[in-house]
């Protein structure tokens, strides 16, 4: 239900649900910061590039709603930027709240914005 119908974003929008799940469990079961740590590092690092990746297929097809898309995907930056660093200085534990925003940001975006831009871009050349 969160395909977009373009392989590649699919793919990534999977494995950051995955690395997301991963993270939830990694809390759920008590493990500790040498988990954790390395999980939300990745996360944020595999966001960075997923991200640019769909605002690249985004304006190499002239998508129309560009510009409110980049807006979605900054202020998403920033919160999880916040998430790793507020975690980074000492917290021991990600709150509840900083993962049901990762869960239901990520869910609500796929089937809001990115359903959006599925048809655009299956029917423009080259993607």
């Amino acid at each position: 239900s969160y395909n977009v119908t373009v392989e590649e974003l699919d793919l990534q929008h999977r494995k950051l649900l995955m690395m997301i799940n991963a993270l939830n469990d990694a809390i759920l079961d008590g493990q500790g910061e040498q988990i954790v740590a390395p999980i939300l590092k990745g996360l944020v690092s595999y966001t960075r590039v997923h991200l640019a990746t769909e605002e690249r297929l985004l304006a190499q097809t002239g998508y129309p709603d560009l510009d409110r898309h980049k807006a979605e995907h900054s202020i998403f930056m920033k919160k999880v930027t916040s998430i790793q660093t507020c975690y980074n200085k000492g917290k021991s534990t990600l709150s509840n709240e900083a993962l049901d925003f990762l869960k239901h940001w990520l869910v609500d975006h796929i089937e809001g914005s990115d359903m959006k831009y599925g048809a655009y871009l299956n029917s423009t050349a080259g993607v």
